[in-house]
């Protein structure tokens, strides 16, 4: 693990392929090229790295990187682990799927699907078993030094069990998709909850995606779609809320996500969306096309935090949650434009719970309208709004979105 530093937006590198400090063989064996993560909060620099087998470990620095400190957050009892030890305790572990994220206070939160494996020989082949089925997202706090579970997949049929399809954790066998199985999903050696990515906003407010399959989206192969979920904390990850479904797909599956570190109005969440669970790359068989090649969608979604935090986001379809009532729900959000200042063109994201027509109003400090246009008809959900800065001088301006019955807007700089 190599940790480089630029000072100048990347033209010069003092520090490049720097090792970091007690990353060698006493605890690591091979290391992974996806199981880490890093988090950048002014002179503080966090890097997690973890893997099936291996434990988590962070380094922090407060020195912009200059010095390192090492914690193993999550200690893997059998580590290094080569697969010739006897594990019949079957210990936990993590499935190489790892975030880190820096709150305002300086402290450190580690997220990881957490995994367990199984060695009952010590032949010299160094294989062992795992147990992808796992469905437990694990959190970490630096500040009490305590991990705890936060995050799972969501008993919608409320039977007390997780009824998830076998190919959903299963892969292929010699290149095949067992006889007994339809297809088969799982993305690597990971979990069935997997994939965190977190974030924070002003007021120290954590937030957490990550990956899980629902149990009443199943595809024609007989094998669960995954959603993206969140959840949050607003005691610096104390207690956590119970989770929400934000992609709420039907018949699609929703993995890989992403959510910007700084949280503002929004989460900002990327996520992969495909017709089919799994991926080619790891589940296509090879006398077979039971994942055809498919034109995969980039998602953009700016999750409202008043929506998030009021619990209003929901659990999926079919759950059966009280509906909230029109006058409390969040139905008309603005976002503050990015790039602020700006020269050319800035953009507003604009939160919708019903399809509207929508005016945009630029004003200048003394309250005189400058801009004023109809944009037309927006869709419910999240729409970009692109406001050009020409025949604008340099200055303060405020823009207002509004639709009949709402209005919403915020400052802005045009250099």
């Amino acid at each position: 693990m190599l940790y480089s530093r630029s000072l100048d937006g990347g033209d010069t590198w003092d520090k490049a392929n720097t090792v970091l400090p007690g990353y060698d063989s006493t605890r690591i064996l091979t290391g992974g090229g996806d199981s880490y993560s890093i988090d950048v909060n002014g002179n503080t620099v966090a890097i997690v790295v973890g893997g099936l087998a291996d434990d988590v470990i962070l380094w922090k620095s407060t020195d912009n990187g200059n010095t390192f400190t090492r914690t193993i957050v999550d200690s893997f009892p059998y580590a290094p682990f080569d697969g010739l030890k006897l594990a019949l305790d079957t210990p936990q572990t993590n499935d190489g799927t790892v975030d880190v994220v820096i709150d305002n206070n300086g402290n450190c939160h580690v997220f990881w699907g957490v995994s367990r494996i199984l060695d009952d020989d010590t032949t010299d082949d160094g294989a062992f078993s795992f147990f992808p089925a796992t469905a437990l997202l694990a959190h970490w706090s630096e500040s009490s030094g305590m991990s705890q579970g936060v995050g799972g997949v969501i008993d919608e049929n409320q039977n007390g069990t997780l009824d998830i399809e076998p190919g959903t954790w299963a892969n292929l066998q010699n290149g095949q998709v067992p006889s007994t199985l339809g297809n088969v999903a799982r993305t690597g050696n990971t979990s069935l909850v997997t994939m965190p990515s977190a974030g924070v906003d002003a007021q120290n407010r954590l937030f957490v995606t990550y990956s899980a399959p629902r149990e009443r989206d199943v595809s024609i192969d007989n094998v669960n779609c995954r959603d993206v979920y969140i959840v949050y904390s607003t005691d610096g990850g104390a207690t956590w809320s119970d989770p929400q479904n934000v992609t709420q797909g039907q018949i699609l599956e929703d993995a890989f996500p992403t959510i910007a570190r700084r949280v503002d109005d929004f989460v900002h969440l990327t996520w992969q969306r495909d017709e089919t669970p799994g991926t080619n790359l790891q589940n296509n068989a090879t006398g077979g096309n039971n994942q055809p090649i498919v034109e995969n969608q980039i998602m953009y979604a700016a999750v409202p935090v008043v929506k998030i935090v009021n619990n209003e986001i929901g659990q999926g379809p079919g759950v059966g949650l009280e509906p909230v009532a029109e006058g409390n729900a969040e139905i008309f959000r603005v976002s503050q434009n990015y790039p602020n200042p700006f020269s050319n063109e800035t953009t507003v994201i604009v939160y919708l719970t019903e399809e509207t027509e929508v005016v945009l109003t630029v004003s200048n400090l003394l309250g005189q309208t400058v801009i004023q246009k109809n944009l037309g008809v927006f869709q419910a959900g999240n729409s970009e709004v692109l406001i050009d800065a020409n025949g604008l001088s340099a200055g303060a301006y405020t823009y207002t979105l509004s639709t009949g019955a709402y209005s919403a807007g915020n400052k802005m700089i045009v250099k």
